[in-house]
Order: structure tokens, then C-alpha cells, then sequence
């Protein structure tokens, strides 16, 4: 689509506005969005919703504008009480988000390969073992015996129904022909 000229646009998720030789943002959602964020009664770890919740949060609150961050905010917690949450649950969630957001983003310790860490890659299921247990059984009968400075749990989500349906990626483009698909096993 091409626009005429103005010193106002949507590109992706802003509004970008030319003013006084500054470009201000603003935040910017299509009416047809149907904001289908995680339900409540998901299989998906904790963690995910923690991590959109931040990421949103964060997302609103970079473009140093109050006036749009409190009511982008408002409807991000609206949506996801739509979408089952209780507000009671989502309450320590935000304020740990909120705490977060004057701190930069700093690559979190342990997570290069210079260390001495042991990651322990597990498979998430809701009623199954959890991360901070397996931290717990690790601290319990590992820690005195393996001689790692740091565990880190990652946690990985079970094959589901998409993963089942949507086996098709696609190649990297090789020169003797066309794109092609394929699919994975």
C-alpha cells in the first residue's frame, strides 16, 4: 500500500510521528487483532506467560510515553482475562515485570559457554515434574557429588497437535534448483 506523504504512519506494531525532528512512537494494533495470547488452561510452561507479560510490558513502557503505556497496559490485562487469567494470578506476575523494566536487559550469568554449568534440557507437562523441584533434587543429592558452578533448567514444550500437522519447512535455497519443500521427520 502506498500512502501519500504525512508526517504520521503505522509500520508493523507503531505509529511513527515526525515532530519537531524527533521520531516518537506509539504504540499501534489493527482493529481485526483478536489477541490470542496464551489461554489459562494451556499446557505451556509458566514461563511463557511470564516471558509475554514482560515482553509486552517492556514492549509498552521503551517508548517513554505514559499517556499510551497505562492504557496499552489496561488492555493487555483485559485481553488476557478474556483469554481465562485471573487477575489474582496475574498480579505478582506484573509487579515483577514492572519491577524489571528501568533495569536494562543483561545477558543473564551462566548462560555463556566460558562457565562450568550443567543444563538440564526437561520436558514440560503441567502435572509432571517442575523446574524448581528438579533444582531442589539437584541441590539435595547432586550438588555436594558433580562439581558444576551453576544448573540451569530449561524447560521444553511436548510435541503438540501443530507440531503433528505442520511438518512442512522450507529449504535453504540451493543454486542447482528451485525453492523447494521439505518436510522434517
Amino acid at each position: 500500500m502506498i500512502e501519500d506523504p504525512t508526517h504520521s504512519t503505522n509500520f508493523l506494531d507503531l505509529t511513527l510521528t515526525i515532530s519537531e525532528s524527533k521520531v516518537i512512537t506509539k504504540t499501534f494494533q489493527k482493529d481485526m487483532n483478536l489477541y490470542l495470547y496464551i489461554p489459562a488452561g494451556s499446557a505451556h510452561p509458566p514461563s511463557c506467560l511470564k516471558g509475554l507479560i514482560t515482553g509486552e510490558m517492556r514492549r509498552y513502557w521503551i517508548q517513554k510515553n505514559l499517556s499510551n503505556f497505562e492504557p496499552m497496559l489496561s488492555k493487555f490485562i483485559q485481553w488476557l482475562s478474556e483469554r481465562g487469567h485471573n487477575i489474582k494470578n496475574l498480579i505478582p506476575i506484573l509487579r515483577k515485570a514492572a519491577a524489571s523494566l528501568d533495569s536494562p536487559t543483561t545477558a543473564k550469568k551462566g548462560m555463556n559457554n566460558d562457565d562450568n554449568t550443567l543444563y538440564l534440557h526437561w520436558p514440560y507437562h503441567p502435572h509432571g515434574i517442575q523446574g524448581m523441584k528438579l533444582r531442589q533434587l539437584y541441590n539435595e543429592h547432586l550438588a555436594h557429588v558433580l562439581d558444576y558452578d551453576n544448573m540451569v533448567v530449561a524447560m521444553s514444550q511436548l510435541v503438540n497437535l501443530k507440531d503433528l500437522l505442520t511438518k512442512a519447512a522450507l529449504a535453504p535455497e540451493s543454486p542447482n534448483s528451485n525453492l523447494r519443500l521439505v518436510t522434517r521427520h
